[in-house]
């Protein structure tokens, strides 16, 4: 039995109530007018301190109390909570599946823009009079190989003449 006791001196009212499905209100501590009374909890509890589902104080067998704050307190399904802790951890895990993914994301693009980004080391104009191999032939290199295009017999004489020569003065060179 919920007993509630309320008033002072001579005018004292008491209250029993049943403890499971009710609850005694008191509509004086809401600043309301009238009498003490029995009021029903909320269906999903078995005890309670008032009206609302958050307001449970004790559950039926088949139901676990949940309190996901400090004045919250509510009455789900065992199964149901059961299942929502489990699908809450498969939650985490496709998170941190996902937030891995993102990293791998982000550093292929930093790795994809980093070798199209021309380096300094690699953005040296090719001086065609360096590519010339033994006799005038064109070196080119396939693979990491170096290989060297043939020259026709008597025209490496002409290749070498047709190559302007500039030599760089002392103010030009760097």
């Amino acid at each position: 039995m919920v007993v509630l006791t309320v008033g002072v001196g001579a005018s004292v009212a008491t209250l029993a109530c049943s403890p499971d499905r009710h609850y005694a209100w008191n509509p004086q501590e809401m600043g309301a007018t009238g009498s003490l009374s029995c009021r029903p909890c909320h269906y999903t509890c078995r005890r309670c301190s008032g009206l609302q589902d958050y307001e449970c104080t004790a559950c039926w067998s088949d139901a676990e109390l949940y309190n996901p704050s400090e004045d919250q307190n509510f009455c789900h399904p065992r199964i149901l909570l059961n299942a929502y802790h489990s699908q809450q951890s498969w939650y985490m895990v496709l998170l941190i599946i996902l937030l891995g993914l993102l990293v791998l994301v982000l550093i292929l693009a930093v790795m994809v823009l980093r070798a199209r980004r021309p380096s300094n080391r690699t953005s040296l104009k090719i001086n065609p009079v360096a590519n010339l191999g033994p006799l005038g032939s064109i070196k080119s290199t396939v693979n990491g190989n170096t290989a060297y295009a043939p020259v026709a017999r008597g025209d490496s004489e002409q290749l070498m003449t047709k190559i302007p020569f500039h030599d760089l003065t002392s103010d030009e060179e760097i």
